[in-house]
This record gives C-alpha cells, sequence and structure tokens, in this order.
C-alpha cells in the first residue's frame, strides 16, 4: 500500500514537528533558563528554517514541549524503571530527550499509533545519537509500549 502525496506530506510535516520538538526540548534539558517566550520563539525559528511553517503545527508543538516539561518528572521515572544496568546520569542528553518524547507520545497522545512512536524515535536517534542510541531508545520505548500503554491504544 503506498502513502497518497497527502498522506506523506502529512508524515513528513509531522516529521519534521517531532525533529523541532527534539531540539527544543533538548535545549530546555541542556539550558534551564529557557523560558516560555524563548521557547515559543525557538520553535516559530525552527519551523521556518524548515519551510512548513504553519499556525497548527507550531500550535501543536508548543503544546507538545510545554505538556512534556510538566509531566517530566512523571516520565523519568518511567524511563527509569526500565533501566537495567543503566545509571540515569549516564544517558546521554540526546537519548534522555528521545526517550522523554517517546513516552509522553506513547502515554499522552492516543491518536498516534505506537509503531509510528517508536519509528519515529529510532530515525531521530540516528540522525542525533550515538551508534548504540537507536537500539537502546527503540529497547526502552518498545517495553513502556507493552506494559504501560492503554489497551485502546494498543489496537490502533
Amino acid at each position: 500500500m503506498h502513502e497518497s502525496a497527502d498522506q506523506a506530506k502529512h508524515h513528513s510535516r509531522r516529521s519534521i514537528m517531532r525533529e523541532v520538538i527534539f531540539k527544543v526540548l533538548f535545549s530546555f534539558d541542556t539550558n534551564r533558563k529557557d523560558d516560555v517566550k524563548t521557547i515559543n520563539l525557538m520553535i516559530t525559528e525552527l519551523f521556518s528554517e524548515q519551510d512548513i511553517y504553519n499556525k497548527p503545527l507550531v500550535n501543536e508543538a508548543q503544546e507538545y514541549v510545554f505538556d512534556e516539561v510538566e509531566k517530566q518528572a512523571e516520565i523519568d521515572d518511567i524511563i527509569k524503571r526500565y533501566l537495567f544496568n543503566w545509571d540515569w546520569k549516564r544517558i546521554s542528553a540526546v537519548d534522555r530527550t528521545i526517550l522523554r518524547l517517546g513516552v509522553y507520545e506513547l502515554l499522552y497522545k492516543m491518536n498516534i499509533p505506537i509503531e509510528v512512536t517508536l519509528n519515529e524515535a529510532v530515525e531521530i536517534a540516528k540522525k542525533y545519537g550515538t551508534d548504540k542510541s537507536s537500539k537502546f531508545v527503540n529497547g526502552i520505548l518498545d517495553a513502556v509500549s507493552k506494559e504501560m500503554v492503554p489497551k485502546e491504544k494498543q489496537l490502533l
């Protein structure tokens, strides 16, 4: 089955949106001085750089970022439950940010299929992480998806 041009464009926009969200969350994680105005400006600039500035997409990215940051302590606790033989402090900022985004999407974005979240997280890990990041991220998110994702989402 082939994607229609509209579906491919939508997928591409959502992939770019996730990458924008990843970059903003990474910045927030490594530079806690970012404030709401700075974060909103960063989101707008990153979309503009991709030539897909789109107000609804920007609004959705802002919602993701602020909601994920608000739930970050809870998300971090979930990730830590799945870190076997890993120390939280040793996880790279890139991997930590991808895991946070993935867990957030798995648990709080019911309209996004699990496979999409896992695939997108792996692609971001391949692009920004180390040689081992994609397997590490996939393993943690896969375990979270099997044990914590609501049953109704598992049926998507």
